[in-house]
């Protein structure tokens, strides 16, 4: 293994999108919306875990080999795996028929034929590993693996479309609607960035730098940013304390950077000024810093606060969270008319993990019923 900075990007995607994807399961892993995000975040990770990171370490050119049809094969799913995403989760009539089962079993069967085909015939999809100056290893796509490009570009711009139309029409102030909202944040960024690649393959990717770094490290970060987004834009709907917990992950992360960054600090520049090793040096730093801890807490805290204005570990908040958090869910099952018989078992069953009483269940659906233009009388039940 030779390491490369440039596979940090493909690395964190493949993290961050394995570890929603697990998330997304345990939470709510009996709904359409989240099995299908979470298999979508499975191909993600995978493809550019591998393709973007995990291969630009290897120096053996068999297992590198290896690995581009296995990252190649993911690529494959990922275009039909969207689109099934696409139909579970925006209430717009531009996905209406990818909303049928028909529909998506058809796109689960052609996803399987194409990923299957790509272990049969992987020379058909990708070149022979080759070493480049900023990574032991990589590859391209070629043949089929260029008509998959081509075929990706439509289908992510197809869904920014969808999700400016679900935004345009869901009532202010919805759950449909913040949720399109955050897929615009997240298809925009992504879909600008790939359709600019896409568009103009044959001229980028031939560069002798710019085109491996624009299509490997590029392309992850702009799907990091893709998965971040979109992730926490569901997720949000369905953990009442999503928000809590990222509060106290970026106050600890915080708190392990400034941490780190006095241990290098001391090591690798006060070496010069002070006669003693660096490392001794960089721990008495790291020690300093320690000591100081509570008042940098205190500090980090009140930055976070201000990035994240309102989120507060109060009865108030978590009660409000959870009342959101209920109402999503029951305003996604009255997007088709229709509470049919297994949503109402997953309602109560949530209603009864958010600690939310039939009373308080009863005042919610008939808020949201009157948001969406409903009246009680005619509400489905």
């Amino acid at each position: 293994m030779q390491w490369t900075h440039w596979s940090l990007p493909g690395l964190a995607v493949a993290a961050l999108a394995l570890g929603v994807a697990a998330v997304a399961l345990q939470t709510h892993g009996s709904r359409r919306l989240s099995r299908n995000l979470a298999l979508l975040l499975l191909f993600d990770g995978v493809f550019l875990g591998l393709a973007n990171g995990i291969i630009f370490l290897v120096e053996s050119p068999a297992p590198a080999k290896a690995l581009s049809p296995v990252a190649m094969t993911a690529g494959v799913a990922i275009p039909f795996q969207y689109l099934r995403f696409l139909g579970a989760s925006l209430p717009t009539p531009i996905v209406q028929p990818l909303r049928s089962r028909w529909v998506s079993h058809a796109l689960a069967g052609a996803m399987v034929v194409g990923m299957t085909s790509v272990w049969v015939f992987p020379d058909r999809y990708v070149t022979e590993p080759y070493a480049t100056s900023w990574a032991a290893s990589n590859f391209q796509p070629i043949g089929l693996g260029v008509a998959l490009i081509y075929l990706a570009g439509p289908v992510m711009l197809f869904g920014l479309i969808a999700a400016i139309d679900a935004y345009r029409r869901a009532p202010r102030g919805s759950a449909a609607r913040k949720r399109a909202a955050w897929f615009i944040v997240a298809f925009g960024v992504r879909d600008a960035y790939i359709a600019f690649l896409y568009v103009a393959y044959n001229w980028i990717r031939p560069m002798p730098f710019w085109g491996d770094f624009l299509f490997n490290p590029g392309q992850a970060l702009a799907n990091l940013w893709f998965v971040a987004i979109l992730s926490y834009g569901i997720l949000r709907a369905q953990m009442f304390d999503l928000d809590l917990k990222i509060k106290w992950a970026l106050v600890r992360s915080g708190l392990v950077s400034v941490v780190a960054l006095a241990f290098f600090v001391g090591s690798e520049l006060l070496e010069s000024l002070v006669p003693v090793e660096g490392t001794v040096v960089g721990l008495a730093s790291a020690g300093a810093v320690v000591v100081a801890l509570k008042p940098l807490q205190r500090l980090l805290e009140r930055v976070v606060d201000l990035l994240m204005p309102g989120v507060a570990d109060s009865p108030e908040y978590i009660d409000d969270r959870k009342a959101e958090v209920y109402s999503a869910a029951y305003e996604a099952g009255v997007e088709d008319g229709l509470i049919t018989k297994k949503e109402r078992a997953i309602l109560e069953r949530l209603a009864d993990q958010l600690g939310i009483t039939a009373e308080q269940a009863r005042r919610l659906e008939e808020a949201v019923l009157t948001s969406l233009g409903v009246t009680v009388a005619n509400a489905p039940g």
